[in-house]
């Protein structure tokens, strides 16, 4: 005879696959992408702002011209996983596995977060850097 099989285990796994596995990469890529964007500008001069300064900083400026790639990985990221994490998706699926709304959450709060930088980055340049002394 057939023996009984415990699904619950792999319809967990199915939950998380697919684009709801893509989405929080993509969120931590483009948070990344953002960070290596700033990490030229914004964030030595918040550092320094911050008292927090030193040598070390020199040790940025050759990732300055790298900016504009660092942006459009940061943009084209962050648009796809915007585009994931707020797509409609079911609530559950035809086998009874439901996706982790809080998985969902933590990837939208990441995306936000890497739009709000890579905002204050492309505004950085010609917005602020006009305003500072020297």
């Amino acid at each position: 005879m057939g023996t009984m099989v415990d699904r619950s285990a792999k319809t967990a796994g199915l939950a998380e696959s697919g684009p709801e596995r893509v989405a929080p990469v993509l969120a931590v890529s483009g948070l990344l992408g953002a960070l290596l964007a700033s990490s030229c500008c914004l964030v030595p001069v918040t550092l320094v702002s911050l008292g927090l300064g030193g040598a070390w900083l020199g040790l940025l400026a050759p990732l300055g011209p790298w900016q504009p790639v660092f942006v459009g990985l940061a943009v084209v990221s962050l648009a796809l996983g915007f585009r994931l994490a707020y797509r409609p998706v079911p609530i559950c699926a035809p086998d009874g596995s439901c996706p982790s709304p809080r998985s969902r959450a933590l990837a939208r709060g990441v995306l936000w977060l890497g739009a709000a930088l890579l905002l204050a980055v492309i505004a950085f340049e010609p917005l602020v850097l006009p305003l500072l002394p020297g």
